[in-house]
């Protein structure tokens, strides 16, 4: 994302290496009996980009790792 703001790289090819990470989701820790600690994952960086993405670069990425995220977090 950095990249791209600096202009090193184009939209296609932020959006392909974003794409294609293999990401981890953050979850609360295990060992907290009152679920308070919140363990971050990579993801929680796409989710706090600010204007480094759209609402469309956010919208594709939360769909390509749709199956992903709901593994990591089952309800």
């Amino acid at each position: 994302m950095l990249e791209h703001a600096a202009g090193r790289i184009g939209h296609e090819q932020m959006m392909k290496e974003l794409g294609s990470w293999d990401y981890t989701f953050g979850h609360i820790a295990s060992d907290d009996p009152i679920g308070e600690s919140y363990v971050r994952g990579s993801w929680d960086q796409i989710e706090r980009a600010g204007e480094l993405l759209t609402d469309d670069d956010r919208r594709a990425l939360s769909e390509a790792t749709a199956k992903e995220r709901a593994q990591a977090n089952p309800l």
